[in-house]
């Protein structure tokens, strides 16, 4: 039989426990890795499905891989939490909604600004939100986003559902997309001048990070770019991060959601959010895909400050096709 001391002490640890997991939101751990959930699309083959890297998470600035509890602790002490996806990932869709999820059952209040819906699409956010909604299903409709160029709905529509879930408003986070066509032959000239302003955008790229943009876009479409293309598409680059950063500084805290050359800190939404002088702590979270025969971490270019390892689809070379 216990004492009336010992049964105080297992008391407290319980009580303590129960305390640690209110506070933690009881959030439970990440989602198994399991595409199979999502379209065909996504249970396509994948590629070092058993890499040693996989599902690991690394940090930065401590160099040493940290857990996913340390990880969201990072996330909602910044003011500003980006989430770097490859957009054909389920996988890392996955994880996003996760980590929403996870910030908003520690009530920690943002909103969510995302790549995907543009400056076009405002009216279309307005409306949704004029409506009583339980989850974001009429979004699809409102946003069209059947007819545009983002992956299936499947991908993200679990993220909105959620985003609806904790509360956190979604922002559009993207140019106008009726520029798009003057801006690939004219880059900034073909931006309004007060979204220039709005933007606080320069005379011209600074560099090095110009020549980093050209090189980037050449290599990304393969060399088939005329030099003119290229410096061009370097500006929309630009403006589209500049546009990201407003999104997030025009809320007390927010979390994006982009691919993942728009969270490198070197010359991605962060360099903006610097640039014009937002304060607050900033998180690049980054999913990156693992490479066969890249085990170190100090393998792979990570211009991130958190770095969770996944695996991924199979995929077609793009310059061969």
């Amino acid at each position: 039989m216990r004492s009336r001391g010992d049964r105080r002490q297992i008391t407290i640890a319980v009580l303590c426990a129960l305390t640690l997991s209110l506070l933690a939101g009881c959030t439970p751990p990440p989602p198994q890795h399991d595409l199979t959930t999502k379209t065909a699309a996504a249970s396509a083959q994948l590629v070092n499905d058993h890499h040693p890297l996989n599902d690991r998470l690394w940090h930065r600035e401590s160099g040493q891989f940290i857990t996913t509890h340390d990880a969201l602790n990072h996330m909602a002490r910044a003011r500003f939490v980006l989430l770097g996806e490859l957009h054909d990932n389920a996988r890392h869709h996955d994880l996003q909604n996760w980590i929403i999820r996870a910030l908003g059952e520690r009530n920690n209040k943002r909103a969510l600004a995302v790549e995907m819906i543009a400056d076009d699409q405002i009216p279309a956010l307005k409306l949704f939100y004029e409506q009583p909604r339980h989850n974001a299903e009429t979004l699809r409709v409102f946003l069209q986003w059947d007819k545009s160029s983002w992956p299936t709905w499947d991908y993200y529509g679990s993220i909105f559902d959620t985003a609806v879930l904790v509360e956190y408003p979604i922002r559009a986070a993207n140019l106008d997309r009726t520029l798009l066509k003057d801006l690939h032959q004219n880059g900034w000239q073909a931006l309004p001048p007060q979204t220039r302003d709005d933007l606080q955008l320069p005379a011209a790229i600074p560099e090095p990070l110009g020549q980093a943009l050209r090189t980037t876009i050449a290599d990304a479409h393969c060399g088939h770019l005329s030099s003119d293309f290229v410096s061009a598409f370097a500006e929309i680059q630009f403006a589209r991060d500049a546009r990201m950063a407003k999104a997030m500084g025009d809320d007390r805290a927010s979390i994006l959601i982009a691919g993942l050359e728009h969270v490198r800190r070197d010359r991605g939404v962060p360099f903006h959010l610097m640039r014009m002088k937002y304060k607050g702590d900033v998180i690049s979270v980054a999913f990156i895909e693992t490479i066969d025969g890249k085990t170190d971490p100090s393998a792979y270019d990570l211009p991130y400050d958190i770095v969770w390892f996944t695996s991924g689809p199979k995929r077609s070379d793009p310059c061969k096709d």
